[in-house]
């Protein structure tokens, strides 16, 4: 099940960014029930945060790389 804010354009292809939000039970008109993953649309504030934060992320995780093998480096002179 996908949740959205707004409807989605009847004409053309959509990108759609999404997480998981959880489960539902939906229940046919003959009373058979299913539970299924929902999924929540993230708008764009949501994934610019997230990337920014995966951006500051990476770049520490360099940083950590980078000086630890300086660090190595100085350890084997």
């Amino acid at each position: 099940m996908l949740i959205t804010t707004k409807p989605f354009s009847q004409a053309g292809a959509t990108t759609v960014y999404a997480y998981q939000s959880g489960t539902r039970t939906l229940t046919t008109s003959d009373g058979f029930e299913k539970e299924v993953e929902c999924y929540r649309v993230m708008d764009s504030t949501t994934r610019d945060t997230i990337r920014q934060d995966y951006e500051t992320y990476s770049v520490a995780g360099m940083s950590i790389v980078e000086a630890s093998q300086h660090m190595q480096e100085l350890l084997n002179k």
